[in-house]
């Protein structure tokens, strides 16, 4: 089963350099160590509302522990609006074990 993120947080005007600097530093580091291939998106009506995608993880507890790893490392939360990223987790609906109606 392959499991797909969507982290999801606004961004202070003041912080957006910074913080894109340490999201690709931190995407880089992710790669590296999982193969997996982060792309950061910004909203187009809202341009400092970004979300980080993250598709087709296969080891969802070990992808999620080494992304809280590197996101402390690199104080990629420190800049976030009021420290906060929301998670989001999606698996492909033909892979449920449940009919949806």
């Amino acid at each position: 089963m392959s499991y797909h993120f969507y982290i999801y947080y606004q961004v202070p005007v003041e912080t957006a350099d910074e913080l894109r600097g340490q999201v690709s530093t931190m995407q880089s580091m992710l790669t590296r160590e999982t193969g997996i291939v982060g792309r950061l998106l910004t909203k187009v009506e809202a341009p400092m509302l970004w979300m980080e995608v993250y598709e087709n993880v296969r080891n969802r507890d070990e992808f999620e522990s080494i992304l809280q790893r590197l996101i402390a490392e690199t104080g990629v939360v420190k800049l976030c609006s009021h420290d906060k990223r929301k998670t989001e987790i999606f698996i492909d609906s033909q892979k449920l074990d449940i009919a949806i109606q």
